[in-house]
């Protein structure tokens, strides 16, 4: 009975210790192998941004297009996605990238940039 018992809480500590191992690997791998994009929102007239398009590459090197809301916050940083390259970007009216194209740019996210994890992009 105490062998299965340390043999279960054995199998249960290696399990977590592998899923904590999986889930931090995205954020440290990628401070160095890209970064997040920080939305700064210059750009109210007539129409503040309630979301913003983005599209490049990831970085694992897939080229990927994520919609973030913005919520119309002048800073709002695009959670959850790491870019590396060029990205294009564009800003929209409505929730879900929806309406009217306001202002579609290009930016420039280095692999790397020492202490900072993130870009500033401006819409």
């Amino acid at each position: 009975m105490i062998t299965r018992k340390k043999i279960l809480t054995a199998a249960a500590a290696v399990g977590m210790a592998f899923t904590c191992l999986l889930s931090g690997a995205g954020s440290a791998a990628a401070g160095t192998n890209g970064q997040k994009l920080y939305f700064h929102q210059v750009y109210s007239q007539p129409h503040a941004t309630y979301s913003v398009l983005v599209q490049g590459y990831n970085e694992q090197g897939r080229w990927v297009t994520g919609c973030f809301n913005t919520e119309g916050a002048e800073w709002k940083t695009l959670d959850g996605w790491w870019w590396v390259g060029q990205v294009a970007y564009s800003t929209y009216p409505f929730y879900n990238c929806q309406g009217t194209r306001i202002y579609s740019n290009t930016a420039q996210v280095p692999k790397d940039q020492g202490s900072q994890d993130w870009v500033v992009i401006q819409g």
